[in-house]
C-alpha cells in the first residue's frame, strides 16, 4: 500500500513539472570528463578516449573558436576539436618535450560524444607529466579524469581547476 501512495505521489509530481512546461533537462551537479589512457607497449604509442557530454563539448569549441560548433557539422567540429585538445590536453615526455596529439575520430552516441586520440609516447609512461584543462574555461566546477592501463597497475590522475599537471607513475601534483 505504502508503495502505491509513493508511486502515485512521485507521478502526480511528475505530471505536474509536465503541466507546468518544466521539461527542461536539470542542470547538471557536476561536470565531468574522462579520459581512458591505454598504453600499447607494442607500437608504443598512448591512446586516448576522450568521452564528453556533446553540449559541454559545443559550448567550449564555440568558445574556443568565437563562433558556433555544433556537432551536426562533424568536419568543422573535428577540426576545431584538434586544436583545442592540442591547447588544452598536454602530453610530455619525462624530458619535457610536449608529445603531439595525433587526431583519430569521434563518435556521438545519444548521451556523450567520444574524441579518439593517440600521441608516440615511447617505450615507457612512467615520468611523462600529463595536464588536462578540457571544459576548465566553461565550468568553473569542471574535473577531469584520466585512466591510465597497460603500464602496470591501473592509475587515475584527476585534475580540477587548482591542479596543473600529474605525474604518469607518481600521484602527486606538481607546483
Amino acid at each position: 500500500m505504502k508503495f502505491l501512495f509513493l508511486l502515485s505521489f512521485v507521478c502526480t509530481l511528475g505530471m505536474g513539472s509536465w503541466a507546468r512546461g518544466d521539461t527542461k533537462e536539470k542542470e547538471r551537479v557536476l561536470h565531468l570528463s574522462v579520459i581512458e589512457a591505454h598504453f600499447d607497449r607494442e607500437t608504443q604509442r598512448l591512446e586516448l578516449n576522450v568521452r564528453l557530454f556533446p553540449n559541454d563539448l559545443e559550448a567550449a569549441l564555440s568558445h574556443f573558436a568565437n563562433k558556433t560548433i555544433t556537432i551536426k557539422k562533424s568536419d568543422e567540429l573535428a577540426a576545431t576539436a584538434i586544436s583545442y585538445l592540442r591547447q588544452k590536453l598536454i602530453i610530455k615526455s619525462p624530458s619535457g618535450e610536449q608529445k603531439t596529439l595525433e587526431w583519430g575520430g569521434l563518435d556521438i552516441t545519444s548521451s556523450h560524444i567520444w574524441l579518439f586520440l593517440e600521441v608516440a609516447s615511447g617505450p615507457v609512461l612512467n615520468g611523462m607529466r600529463i595536464s588536462d584543462r578540457l571544459l576548465q574555461e566553461e565550468f568553473p566546477d569542471q574535473i577531469n579524469s584520466v585512466e591510465i592501463t597497460g603500464n602496470g597497475p591501473k592509475q587515475v590522475l584527476v585534475f580540477s581547476r587548482e591542479t596543473d599537471e600529474l605525474e604518469v607513475g607518481n600521484t602527486k601534483a606538481t607546483p
